[in-house]
């Protein structure tokens, strides 16, 4: 391909290159942490047939969905919502986070697009926890505090990040682990 304006050729990053350096409030507050962690960038486009957009970004970032985590963000009755961290493609049992904060499930919902972009920061689609505008009470399913490497987004709609357990809970000032997942029978 030619750049129309200097007659050369486009110079067109290689999607490592590309994902090198994409940079989100997520790599920043990483980097000023001092945590090594690594990118690894996705694409909504590269979505197989029956495979989930977790399931996708996963396979895209060499993990699987056992060790990659969705972001959610919850409304629950109070002054800030709370962030969910979610293992594997299950969905999230409101009944089971209302029971941890006491509530009726009718006060536990998904928060809209706007109102999570609103707290977070991110634009829905690229939610994560690290850097996000507003601090959280955040929760985990706690099957993954066992695993010592994780995958989570990293701020943006095409970044994955990957980075050890520890160094997301250390990030993040806390992490509460606890059973959210609806287990379909």
């Amino acid at each position: 391909d030619a750049c129309p304006l200097c007659d050369g050729d486009l110079l067109v990053p290689s999607p490592e290159e590309a994902g090198a350096r994409l940079e989100t409030k997520c790599t920043r507050a990483l980097d000023l942490a001092g945590v090594q962690y690594q990118k690894h960038l996705v694409s909504y486009e590269d979505v197989r047939e029956g495979e989930s957009l977790l399931a996708a970004f996963a396979r895209q970032a060499g993990s699987d969905v056992s060790r990659t985590l969705k972001t959610m963000v919850f409304e629950v009755g109070k002054d800030a919502p709370v962030l969910v961290l979610m293992s594997h493609d299950w969905k999230v049992d409101t009944k089971k986070l209302a029971g941890r904060f006491g509530i009726s499930a009718k006060k536990v919902k998904p928060c809209s697009q706007e109102r999570a972009t609103e707290f977070t920061g991110y634009q829905f689609g690229g939610t994560t926890p690290i850097g996000a505008r507003q601090s959280m009470h955040i929760l985990a399913q706690e099957d993954f505090c066992s695993e010592d490497m994780i995958f989570i987004n990293g701020g943006s709609r095409q970044l994955v990040v990957s980075l050890r357990r520890v160094d997301l809970e250390s990030v993040l000032d806390g992490v509460e682990y606890c059973d959210l997942a609806k287990h379909e029978s």
